[in-house]
């Protein structure tokens, strides 16, 4: 893997804790804020490597990974909208849950990228 993808999607891991953290301190405008630059820099800055950089079996492995992040990103802003919009008490405390599960899934799929075996 290249060190360059690797430092970016440690970045990305990164904006990812700062998620977690701003979830957890119930932060919302904050957290929409730190997730629309969590996407743009996935877009911007991960996607936009070209796939011929890698090894066929690598660039396979990773492209895979790259559509469930983006596909969860989409998901997780969905997720943030429906918190925003939650009246009740329990709702609310369920939307937190299920953006920090998505939170984990988004990390744990950083986490697979950069294992290199």
């Amino acid at each position: 893997m290249l060190p360059q993808f690797q430092v970016q999607y440690r970045h990305f891991q990164q904006m990812l804790y700062l998620l977690q953290t701003q979830l957890e301190q119930s932060d919302r405008p904050q957290l929409q804020e730190s997730l629309a630059a969590a996407q743009t820099y996935f877009q911007e800055q991960i996607l936009s490597v070209e796939p011929e950089t890698f090894e066929p079996a690598e660039a396979s492995r990773i492209y895979s990974f790259q559509v469930e992040i983006n596909k969860q990103l989409r998901l997780l802003n969905t997720d943030l909208m429906f918190l925003q919009t939650a009246r009740l008490s329990a709702t609310q405390s369920q939307r937190r849950q299920q953006i920090g599960d998505r939170l984990t899934l988004l990390l744990r799929y950083c986490e697979g990228i950069l294992d290199e075996k």
